[in-house]
C-alpha cells in the first residue's frame, strides 16, 4: 500500500491506476480526501445514466457509451501538482450493466496509460486486482490483474 502524492514516480508507470479502499469508511470520507488533494470525482454511474436515458434504444449504444466514459473521463480530469491528469472514479456498477456489453476494464486501463485513475472502491476485493459486489456475483466485476494497480491511501488518512 502507497501514500498518495503526486510525484514522478507516478508518471513512469504504464498503467497510472490506483484504488482505495472505501469500504471500512463511507465513500463521502474518500470523496473529500481526494478533493483534498485536488483530485476531480466522478461519480460514473450518475453521468452514464444521464447520457443513457437521452439515447433511448440506439443501434449502437455500447460504442456510443464507450466512447462517452472516455469523454467523461478525459474532460473531468484535472492536472496534478505533477503535472500529470488526475481523477477518480466512484459508482461504477453500471459500466457491468450486460446490456451495455462494454470492456470497461479495458477502457479504464487504456485511459490510465495518460491519466492517473483512482477508483474509490466500496465493494468487495480478490487482492491484488480484482473488484467486485458479492460473494453470489463474483463473476461480474473489474480484474486489474494485468495493470499493476495500486492501493493507496491519502496522505492525510490514519
Amino acid at each position: 500500500m502507497e501514500v498518495f502524492e503526486p510525484e514522478s514516480k507516478y508518471l513512469t508507470r504504464r498503467y497510472k491506476l490506483f484504488w482505495v479502499d472505501c469500504k471500512a469508511k463511507s465513500i463521502n470520507i474518500c470523496l473529500q480526501e481526494a478533493a483534498l488533494h485536488g483530485i476531480p470525482c466522478v461519480n460514473v454511474g450518475k453521468e452514464l445514466a444521464q447520457f443513457l436515458s437521452q439515447k433511448g434504444n440506439s443501434k449502437f449504444l455500447s460504442l456510443e457509451t464507450e466512447e462517452e466514459l472516455k469523454k467523461i473521463i478525459s474532460q473531468k480530469s484535472k492536472l496534478a501538482k505533477s503535472g500529470n491528469l488526475s481523477v477518480s472514479l466512484y459508482n461504477l456498477g453500471i459500466l457491468l450493466e450486460p446490456n451495455l456489453k462494454i470492456d470497461a476494464t479495458k477502457i479504464i486501463k487504456e485511459l490510465s496509460k495518460e491519466i492517473s485513475i483512482i477508483i474509490l472502491w466500496e465493494g468487495l476485493t480478490s487482492e491484488p486486482a480484482y473488484f467486485y459486489w458479492t460473494e453470489k456475483n463474483n463473476e461480474f466485476g473489474f480484474n486489474f490483474s494485468e495493470t499493476n494497480i495500486n492501493k493507496i491511501i491519502f496522505q492525510n488518512e490514519i
